[in-house]
């Protein structure tokens, strides 16, 4: 990406997750430290992205019902072969 290329939320995101390459890196990462805006930008996605990558993702209670009853009758089924 050219300096003088705007980049968007999702080249921030792919930043912050370093899904960039080293001249993207070293490009993007210039442009947050001379551009206030940018850098505004990039501190609040950070922020999200790392809020959300410290959710804990856990299934439904109905999910892990119905697996487990799956799984209790798949059982029974192979036992009684």
């Amino acid at each position: 990406m050219p300096m003088h290329e705007s980049y968007t939320e999702d080249d921030l995101v792919r930043f912050i997750y370093n899904e960039v390459s080293q001249k993207e890196y070293r490009e993007i990462k210039s442009a947050i430290e001379s551009d206030t805006e940018l850098s505004n930008a990039y501190l609040s996605l950070y922020k999200v992205v790392k809020q959300l990558d410290m959710l804990a993702m856990e299934p439904q209670s109905s999910t892990v019902e119905i697996i487990v009853e799956h799984s209790q009758h798949s059982s029974h089924l192979e036992t009684s072969i």
